[in-house]
Formats: structure tokens, sequence, C-alpha cells
């Protein structure tokens, strides 16, 4: 049986995984969009994931965008056909966006999605609980199809 780490050692981690990236993290732009390294928490969350059958494969880096073709966000993970986003978030680059994450997940709320935010030390410690609630929530939005598409993303 694997040892679960300290609250300790994942911090360590994730700073010595924060030194093998630019101070900001940035490795590029795309479409004046920022793009950042994905690296092991989007990793070992996809791998419990995966574990889950009920759950098809979810699209990496789907754009949402609003009506006017505006981009809106880009989760890690996306179920568009029930609008579940799921965003793995690192503490060294978000503590700094909070405000802007949440005017965008506002929007996504305001427009019939549903989104998990799991920050990386949780996806690190309970990887099979973050997957199992995605897998919850996808099993139930499915059961009401067409309840998610809304035409006026504005």
């Amino acid at each position: 049986m694997a040892e679960v780490p300290t609250v300790n050692e994942l911090l360590r981690g994730i700073a010595a995984t924060r030194a093998r990236v630019r101070d900001d993290g940035e490795v590029g732009r795309r479409d004046s969009v920022v793009v950042y390294a994905k690296g092991e928490i989007e990793t070992i969350l996809l791998g419990s994931l995966r574990k889950y059958p009920v759950l098809p494969s979810g699209r990496r880096d789907f754009e949402i965008r609003d009506g006017a073709g505006r981009l809106v966000t880009v989760p890690d993970f996306t179920w568009p056909d029930v609008r579940l986003a799921v965003f793995c978030d690192g503490f060294s680059y978000h503590r700094y966006t909070l405000a802007q994450d949440a005017r965008k997940r506002n929007w996504l709320t305001a427009f019939g999605w549903a989104y998990f935010t799991f920050w990386a030390v949780q996806i690190k410690l309970e990887p099979d609980l973050c997957a199992k609630q995605v897998a919850r929530l996808y099993r139930y939005r499915r059961l009401i199809p067409g309840l998610w598409k809304r035409e006026d993303q504005s």
C-alpha cells in the first residue's frame, strides 16, 4: 500500500514543479490567450477519471465562447454535451487570478454550466474522490438531456 504524502511534501513537490517552469508559468500564446504548461495534477486527475466507465473522455482545453464568439474560459476537462467543466488550479498561478477566475466561472453558471474547481493539493491527496464527484454530476446531468442547452450566451 502506497504511503500518503504529507501536505508539506506535496507543497515541496509543487514548488519544485513550479521551479521547472518560467516564474509565471507561461509557455506561449494562442489567439491572444496565454497558454500554461499542463502537468502533473491534470495527469493525476485524468488517471482517476478513467476509472469511471459512466464518464466518457472529457475534452482537454475546450474553448468555451459566448454568443458573440468571444473566448470566456478554457477548462482543463470539459463535457460540452452536459455543460460540465473541470478546472485543475495550482495555487502558484491562480492566487493572482482569483477575481478573474470567479468572473469567468460566474458566467458559466449563468449560462447553465456546472463546474468543479480542484486545487492541486486536493487532486494529489484525493484524486479518486475528485473523479467520483465529476462522474456523479455527469451521470446526473445526463438524466435530463437538453436542459443544459441555452441559445442566449451573450
